[in-house]
């Protein structure tokens, strides 16, 4: 709250009733003016630790993410070597009964 209901501060020029040019008000409005901006210096010091805090999290996540989507990647390639092992048995079994077959055939027609 406020102090002064005006919250008025006037350019006063040099040589008028102060040293220097500048703007002036009464002491209330002083006070408030100081009370602001240690409440908005507050406030900014603790939007930037929580930002802080907010960056380490996302940080940390990136990072286990990261550690999970390798070991998830290293498992597929397992996945993927074992089925090329049992495809290429099913395709070897199935050209030996293919020959087995046509050995049969071959052999039945003489």
């Amino acid at each position: 709250m406020m102090s002064s209901p005006s919250f008025a501060w006037e350019y006063v020029p040099k040589g008028w009733t102060a040293p220097e040019p500048g703007y002036f008000g009464s002491e209330a409005d002083g006070r408030d003016t100081l009370a602001a901006l240690k409440t908005y210096k507050g406030q900014s010091e603790a939007w930037k630790n929580a930002y802080g805090d907010l960056r380490s999290e996302i940080l940390s996540y990136q990072k286990s993410a990261k550690e999970e989507l390798k070991l998830l990647k290293e498992q597929m390639e397992v996945e993927r070597r074992a089925w090329k092992k049992e495809i290429q048995v099913s395709q070897t079994k199935n050209t030996i009964y293919l020959l087995l077959a046509l050995g049969i055939g071959y052999v039945a027609g003489n």
